[in-house]
């Protein structure tokens, strides 16, 4: 019995020992980044148009490893006129959301040295949204908002630096290009089908748990 216990106690001596030196080498982390973004728009028949949205993102991840680490990711693209494809109407308008699962390799361990460039690989699902106001029926005050979407497989790469100020708290430098779905409209003769790829530079905050 004695010796029972006695192994009892070493194993659980042992696995708190390796559970604890498991937690100080993997790191719970969470960032916000915001990003002025690019976005290439194409409708199918049509000239390529630019616009620059904000975008905004929040990452929940964990590192495994210290080169790598994994998060999930939300992604809002805010909503911004696309201007000039039809100036004589109300103007279309571009929005997107998107979560997505990401992939880091970092060149090296970020809680030991000053910068550490990183690159990154995700994809999950994005809803790319077009939407135009238009008046309804003969009444030009009453306006309604048309609009067409499409969730799918998104994808997305990253490339960056990531600065340690602390031991828990880090600023993201980062390049980011997001492929979003194609959107396809057999409705109307609006347009046939829409294309958007966004590529964004920003700055983020990163807090190790």
């Amino acid at each position: 019995m004695k010796k029972t216990i006695f192994v009892a106690l070493f194993c659980l001596i042992f696995v708190s020992q390796s559970w604890g030196a498991y937690k100080i080498n993997n790191n719970i982390y969470a960032n916000v980044d915001v990003y002025k973004a690019f976005a290439d728009l194409q409708f199918e028949g049509d000239a390529n148009y630019t616009i620059e949205p904000q975008q905004y993102s929040l990452f929940l991840g964990y590192r495994f490893f210290p080169n790598f680490r994994w998060d999930f990711e939300f992604t809002i693209i805010a909503k911004t006129e696309i201007n000039n494809r039809t100036p004589d109407v109300d103007p279309y308008k571009y929005n997107a959301t998107a979560m997505l699962f990401n992939l880091y390799f970092d060149f090296w361990d970020m809680e030991t040295n000053i910068a550490t460039p990183f690159v990154s690989i995700g994809g999950g699902l994005g809803s790319p949204k077009v939407s135009r106001a238009t008046t309804v029926g003969e009444n030009t005050l009453e306006i309604e908002e048309i609009e067409w979407t499409k969730s799918n497989f998104a994808w997305q790469a990253q490339a960056g630096v990531t600065v340690r100020v602390t031991n828990n708290f880090y600023v993201l430098v980062k390049c980011i290009y997001l492929v979003m779905p194609v959107i396809t409209n057999e409705k109307d003769l609006e347009f046939t089908s829409f294309n958007s790829s966004i590529s964004s530079v920003g700055l983020g905050v990163s807090i190790l748990i």
